[in-house]
């Protein structure tokens, strides 16, 4: 046995582990999304809550973690509606069905409610682009109605709650 044999069957599994490595780096892995892309970007915010020590925290200090935007909100006929909305992270990154851990149902809850405290309880399903969801609302009153989304990211695994208004 010679002294190279050692040293060619080292470098042999060196090449081998680095080769599965980058074959497991390639391999398609659901959600690009980061914890990263949930962080609000001023340092007033608190993102973990700590129970020994609570104390009030100015809600309307920072910006939300997650955007809901209504784009569209056609009326299929007299009492009802297609709303189509947009969800993103603080740095702009769409939020789609990958993006989500799956519990129960809805992936995607919604509370809307109008000024004089109606509300109805929807479930959005994705829509055709990325970070596009619909739902339909049978609209009785005519005004300003809030939507707010529920929804756990899987690169957080913290259920966050998104809000926009529609009109």
């Amino acid at each position: 046995m010679s002294i190279a044999a050692p040293w060619r069957q080292a470098a042999l599994i060196t090449f081998a582990a680095g080769a599965l490595l980058a074959g497991f780096y390639l391999l398609p892995a659901g959600s690009t999304l980061a914890p990263m892309d949930f962080l609000a970007d001023k340092a007033t915010v608190l993102q973990f809550c700590d129970p020994l020590n609570s104390r009030p925290l100015l809600a309307d200090a920072a910006r939300p973690p997650v955007t809901l935007a209504v784009v569209d909100a056609s009326k299929v006929d007299a009492a009802s509606r297609r709303v189509i909305f947009t969800l993103t992270t603080i740095s702009g990154k769409p939020i789609g069905p990958a993006d989500l851990l799956p519990r129960g149902e809805p992936d995607v809850g919604l509370l809307i409610t109008d000024h004089a405290g109606i509300h109805y309880q929807e479930r959005a399903t994705p829509g055709r682009i990325p970070g596009e969801w619909t739902f339909a609302l049978a609209q009785q009153r005519a005004g300003l109605w809030h939507v707010i989304a529920t929804f756990t990211p899987a690169a957080t695994g913290n259920e966050v709650t998104a809000a926009g208004d529609l009109k």
